[in-house]
């Protein structure tokens, strides 16, 4: 019986991790767009309250992803919900 080999897997893997980062970047723009648009004042604290959630949400998961993904999604998640925040 022979299973599926290892770098298939890893490629899987790898590929479906990239689109989730970029759907995880497309949402965290949207919700600093949205959380800017409601408020009447200090649009930007609010942008950035969302983006502080959503770091501390994806803590929750950091063990169970590799290094790599979990750097490439948290860094740039404040500064993406803060361009949601400017294109607003």
């Amino acid at each position: 019986m022979e299973g599926i080999p290892a770098t298939e897997i890893e490629y899987e893997l790898t590929s479906l991790l990239t689109v989730t980062v970029i759907i995880g970047f497309a949402l965290t723009f949207l919700a600093g767009f949205i959380s800017a648009r409601i408020a009447k004042s200090a649009e930007i604290i609010h942008a950035g309250i969302v983006a502080g959630i959503g770091v501390l949400f994806g803590l929750l998961f950091w063990g169970s992803y590799p290094l790599w993904f979990n750097m490439i999604s948290f860094l740039p998640t404040i500064p993406v919900a803060m361009f949601g925040w400017i294109r607003c």
